[in-house]
């Protein structure tokens, strides 16, 4: 009887999930850029390159019918400027901080903007499907 509850328990969260949500995972892997902003996309997680930062994300990677996404993920600001061979200069990193990634999806275009925990939103930015992103490198 409990194995049977746990199981209706089970089907009816997947139920909900996909009548308003589909999973595209395979569908978005691989490489999308733009301005700023490159998304690498794997079938368990992403790696998205700001000009300067970087973030991620986990599958299953969710859209509505209507094409938006909202993702949880992390967001780390990089401290830029080059790391001198044989110095001992220690930097401190900045730590991961949790951010929303939110958007739309249109064919092979994306667009999405990058809420950050601390109410701080990057974007709205532009990337397309293929495309190597275009970085300008903090220094």
């Amino acid at each position: 009887m409990r194995t049977e509850i746990l199981a209706f328990l089970a089907l009816a969260s997947c139920a909900s999930v996909s009548a308003s949500q589909r999973d595209i995972t395979p569908v978005l892997q691989g490489t999308w850029g733009g301005p700023h902003i490159g998304l690498r996309v794997g079938a368990l997680d992403a790696l998205v390159e700001f000009d300067c930062a970087e973030g991620g994300f986990t599958a299953p990677y969710t859209v509505k019918g209507d094409g938006t996404f909202e993702w949880d993920g992390t967001f780390t600001r990089d401290t830029g400027g080059p790391v001198r061979v044989g110095q001992f200069e220690v930097r401190e990193e900045p730590p991961p901080m949790r951010a929303i990634y939110s958007g739309v999806i249109r064919g092979p275009i994306m667009t999405f903007s990058v809420k950050l925990e601390d109410g701080t939103t990057l974007g709205p930015y532009a990337l397309e499907r293929f495309r190597e992103p275009q970085l300008t490198r903090c220094l």
